[in-house]
């Protein structure tokens, strides 16, 4: 009997391109000298639909499932990574594309419409309760986005969740100057209660003067740049603002190098400072 080369070719399944996951469903062998191609298949059902698997029914097949799946999305919601957390909810709950970006839309929208009103309303109001009121709306919303299931209700979560980030933004940004002087009003305080302790206490005091230098160089520097860009129109855009964007931008790297390093050294003394186990 003559022996004849064969070539051989696997065949196999790949539900899911991104995964990268497969399963051998069947092979094809080719002899040139014999002019001969032939295929054999032979599907494995539950193989094949353990790489096929979706997101719906492990959220609903059981309520343990879905408190994990809802308890993981109020995490991410409330860590600040809200579209893709909520995308993931609409799609699990409407089982609909176009659903979940409804949602999605509503939840973006409030800001992209309104953002220019509520700044300007936020400027003239108390930013700090517009902060609270906000953020007690997106709670709100949120919850309401985990227990409800209908496209409607979801959408119109979605556009309260929407709207009170749309003001809790610009009310906490703009009170970032306050926050960052509690900040040092504070590590003066620990740094007097850390006297007696040497080490930490010249830790203390190197975060205190880095954070200090960083507030003075964003107000001596950066603002008043910040300031001329605000009044430039078409009209009288300058000629050198390459330059002051330059500037602009050496003076920033600056006051974030202190506030790094300042943050590193206080965080170091924080650590150092605790009381001795006995």
């Amino acid at each position: 009997m003559t022996r004849q080369p064969f070539e051989y070719a696997v065949l196999r399944a790949l539900p899911r391109v991104d995964r990268g996951e497969f399963v051998n469903v069947g092979v094809m062998l080719w002899c040139q000298e014999r002019d001969s191609l032939a295929a054999r298949r032979h599907g494995d059902a539950a193989r094949r639909d353990q790489l096929t698997f979706s997101v719906r029914p492990m959220a609903s097949g059981s309520a343990g499932a879905g408190a994990v799946v809802a308890l993981v999305i109020i995490l991410v919601l409330a860590a600040g990574d809200g579209s893709f957390a909520l995308l993931v909810l609409a799609y699990d709950r409407i089982g609909s594309a176009w659903g979940a970006t409804a949602v999605l839309l509503a939840d973006v929208l409030p800001a992209m419409l309104l953002g220019p009103l509520l700044g300007g309303v936020i400027d003239r109001t108390s930013r700090l309760g517009v902060a609270i009121v906000a953020d007690v709306i997106r709670a709100v919303a949120f919850a309401g986005l985990v227990l409800v299931d209908g496209t409607v209700a979801m959408v119109l979560f979605a556009l309260l969740a929407g709207l009170g980030t749309a003001c809790f933004r610009p009310a906490t940004y703009a009170l970032l100057p306050g926050l960052a002087l509690v900040s040092i009003v504070l590590t003066l305080v620990l740094t007097w209660r850390a006297r007696a302790r040497r080490m930490v206490f010249w830790l203390y005091v190197a975060a205190f003067l880095l954070m200090v230098a960083g507030g003075v160089v964003t107000r001596v520097f950066n603002q008043p740049i910040n300031a001329q860009v605000m009044s430039w129109t078409a009209e009288s855009f300058p000629a050198n603002w390459a330059d002051l964007r330059a500037t602009w931008w050496n003076w920033h790297v600056l006051r974030t190098g202190f506030s790094v390093l300042g943050f590193a050294l206080l965080l170091a003394a924080i650590i150092l400072d605790r009381p001795p186990y006995r």
